[in-house]
């Protein structure tokens, strides 16, 4: 079931990730015996990732209308040492995936898994991981799924 909230044209950003996460905060890695993480959670917001002047993995050739939340779904504190850390999701409608790495660098994908998005990073920095859900289109409303995070992979 969709909601729509509005109408009106979606504002620009950029996204905020540094502002207080929706679902908040959690601490990840393998010594603390986690290997996965699924959480529910909602996609979707009122900027449109288009208009957020973003460079990144993924987003240089993405020019379709994505609509996000100016403050993250969820901050990952990754302290763990594997070899990837994956980052995907389950939702029945086609959603889009924007993540900030400790780094500083964008990462992004639309549809690598199917319809569901899917971000592997290879040898993945320690540090905080900002995590945005957003929806394709313009009309806002927001989707229900899950947020999988993995350190063992897809």
């Amino acid at each position: 079931m969709a909601l729509i909230a509005l109408a009106t044209p979606a504002l620009a950003c950029p996204p905020d990730w540094n502002a207080p996460p929706s679902l908040g905060e959690v601490t990840f890695s393998l010594e603390n015996g986690l290997s996965n993480l699924a959480m529910t959670s909602r996609a979707g917001g009122n900027f449109n990732l288009r208009d957020c002047g973003l460079e990144g993995e993924g987003l240089t050739a993405y020019r379709g209308d994505g609509l996000i939340h100016l403050r993250p779904n969820l901050l990952l504190h990754w302290r763990g040492d594997a070899p990837q850390l994956v980052f995907g999701s389950d939702f029945e409608e086609d959603i889009l995936l924007l993540i900030r790495d400790p780094d500083g660098r964008w990462l992004f994908d639309d549809s690598a898994g199917g319809h569901d998005p899917l971000v592997s990073i290879t040898a993945a920095p320690t540090g905080d991981y900002a995590i945005f859900l957003g929806t394709h289109g313009t009309t806002l409303f927001t989707r229900p799924g899950t947020l999988i995070i993995s350190a063992t992979g897809p």
